[in-house]
């Protein structure tokens, strides 16, 4: 598994190569193309089609500023952004 900076693991999320995480391991993406804040589920792929869930504040589901941080480095890649307001 690669280690690498967060927006490095954004970048190759984007790029649909899997299996990294970041130094702290508080951000990883499986195998499956599943993206991981800490244990909350943040990012997939599904149907070829890259979906992050916007675990933020302005999103609706706020966790951590951590996770937000994650979040908002995800959302320029993605294909879809599924919000909870």
């Amino acid at each position: 598994m690669c280690r690498a900076r967060n927006s490095d693991v954004a970048s190759m999320w984007s790029m649909y190569k899997f299996k990294s995480n970041n130094h702290e391991k508080t951000l990883r993406v499986c195998s499956e193309g599943r993206v991981y804040s800490y244990k909350l589920l943040i990012a997939e792929v599904l149907d070829g089609k890259k979906v992050v869930y916007n675990h933020t504040s302005v999103g609706g589901s706020f966790h951590s500023a951590t996770t937000s941080r994650h979040v908002n480095l995800f959302k320029q890649h993605a294909d879809r952004v599924i919000s909870y307001v």
